[in-house]
């Protein structure tokens, strides 16, 4: 198969090499279904997913018998009305039928809104009703437990559900099987409407965000640096992350499937189990995951010594992403799962540009990474000026990348508010050091500001992190009198210690003396749990009240 990028061609043995080197390709036509599905069918026996329902037994899908039920489900959609840029709502967990959903609304030339299975009514009904989609795709327990929001949502036409459900004449799955295993996929632009996803701000209404097909393609540089130049043979990639996310789909699954090479899915309906996690990775022998840090930690406290109790001899590399690493989960893959952890940086509105390699020396511990080929990332000023080297200022991505999401759904006005000139603005501030690598501060909004200075919470929660004793951590400024803020972290322990007086002043100097007098956190507060998002995001905003 030749695969419109790939970065192996560039034989890349040299980062600045490949950098300079490489060049985009990106075809004026091109369908993600196509791409990551169809061309891998004249194998009959070619893996895409080995499933573990809620972690149990395995099943085993080959690409044919996805794209065979893909065309069923497109035939289905083609007689019930549904066009080219149509919106269809896919509401399910990683599982076969989810990438059925998927692949089928890029052929049909629909758009596919993914929406969390975790997510509230108030959350799916603002997202059916805002897209205006004609389909939902979901479980009947979703159904059963939304019916009377989902009954008053008019734009909504048919739902396609998992399972049979005789009443409300829903769709079940088995129906596909009346029709015919083949379609033609609808002809499709590279920068023609794919995928929307709802952005989940701390404040206002969620955005939708709006990806075009070629998409797929601007995500693969970036993927492949972060997995140790992949793919490689007997690769098979996994993650936690829901497929509802750009981070589950864009940052592990779809690079993957781009390159014929098999996933494991994993439909839980419990919380993360870290036991169940490594069970996965060694059962499927998982060369290559992708983990939020929250996840991670959460695998540390509760395994000490993972090496000792699972076979994960077959993992090489470790991704991380949606939230700041830390050298102390860096330092605990490197020395307990005895493989590198590279970490990448992207918005939802433009996935991964940011990337470490391992295998190629790039990586800064504490870096976000440095540019992967194609994508131009800078910081800028206040002035709209590109800064000089470690100052800090905005991250901004040159807007033309083909990562660049389209535009806010119906939402011109705060689309052109995101991009200054040539560039589209993160809201997070930064800085580049002499060698190129990015570090991270903090979000626009969660920058403190403590008498004369300007202090990013990242940093700090870094510094906390590597304290014997803490777990996890998150800073925040809390309103002073006399300096304006003052730093006050949330502090998470380790099962084995507890909180005293002693501890508490410990940790002030721990943090002082390795940053800055200024920079320690003046009040410390223990929880039991951090507040955080479905993708394990902190949400800082509840710690403020």
């Amino acid at each position: 198969m030749d695969s419109e990028i790939d970065i192996r061609k560039y034989n890349p043995n040299s980062y600045k090499k490949l950098f300079s080197e490489f060049k985009w390709n990106i075809p004026t036509q091109f369908n993600i279904a196509e791409a990551i599905c169809d061309r891998h069918t004249k194998n009959k026996n070619q893996i895409a997913i080995y499933y573990h329902e809620n972690y149990d037994t395995i099943t085993k899908h080959t690409f044919l018998s996805i794209q065979s039920q893909a065309n069923q489900l497109c035939n289905l959609l083609q007689e019930l009305g549904i066009k080219k840029g149509d919106r269809i709502a896919i509401m399910l967990s990683q599982s076969p039928n989810m990438a059925i959903s998927l692949i089928s609304t890029y052929k049909i030339g629909g758009i596919a809104l993914t929406i969390s299975h975790l997510a509230g009514s108030e959350a799916l009904k603002y997202r059916l009703t805002n897209s205006e989609s004609k389909i939902l795709i979901t479980t009947s327990d979703i159904i059963n437990k939304f019916k009377s929001v989902l009954e008053n949502i008019k734009t909504l036409k048919f739902i396609i559900v998992d399972s049979e459900l005789k009443e409300n004449n829903y769709i079940n799955f088995e129906e596909l099987s009346n029709f015919s295993p083949n379609f033609e996929t609808v002809k499709t632009l590279a920068n023609d409407p794919a995928h929307l996803l709802y952005s989940s701000g701390t404040t206002g209404s969620p955005k939708g965000i709006l990806h075009a097909h070629r998409l797929l393609l601007g995500l693969i540089p970036c993927w492949q640096l972060n997995y140790g130049l992949a793919p490689k043979e007997k690769d098979v990639f996994w993650g936690p992350a829901e497929w509802a996310w750009l981070g589950g789909i864009g940052n592990l699954i779809y690079p993957a499937w781009y390159f014929g090479m098999p996933v494991v899915a994993t439909s839980r309906t419990t919380i993360f189990n870290p036991e169940s996690a490594l069970s996965i990775i060694e059962k499927n022998k998982v060369t290559a995951c992708y983990f939020v840090p929250t996840v991670l930690r959460m695998i540390r406290k509760k395994i000490i010594f993972p090496q000792k109790k699972y076979d994960l001899s077959s993992l090489r590399v470790i991704v991380a992403g949606s939230e700041i690493v830390g050298t102390d989960i860096i330092n605990w893959c490197n020395q307990y799962l005895k493989v590198p952890l590279n970490e990448l940086y992207g918005l939802t509105e433009s996935p991964p540009v940011l990337s470490t390699c391992s295998e190629l020396s790039r990586i800064k511990s504490g870096s976000i990474g440095s540019p992967a080929p194609g994508h131009q990332v800078e910081i800028l000023n206040q002035n709209g000026k590109i800064n000089s080297s470690e100052e800090i200022g905005e991250i901004v991505i040159e807007k033309h990348t083909p990562v660049m999401f389209l535009g806010y759904w119906q939402n011109p006005e705060a689309t052109k508010n995101k991009f200054l000139n040539e560039w589209f603005l993160t809201g997070d501030l930064g800085y580049k050091d002499k060698d190129g690598y990015f570090w991270f501060i903090s979000r626009k909004d969660d920058m403190i500001k403590s008498s004369a200075y300007r202090i990013g919470p990242g940093e700090i929660e870094t510094v906390l992190n590597q304290y014997r004793a803490v777990l996890e951590s998150a800073v925040i400024g809390k309103p002073d009198k006399l300096r304006g803020s003052i730093i006050k972290a949330f502090i998470v322990l380790k099962p084995q210690y507890q909180n005293n007086e002693n501890m508490v002043n410990d940790i002030m100097q721990f943090v002082k003396n390795r940053l800055a007098t200024y920079a320690y956190p003046k009040e410390i507060e223990f929880i039991d749990n951090l507040p955080k998002t479905s993708n394990g995001k902190i949400k800082r905003y509840l710690l403020k009240n």
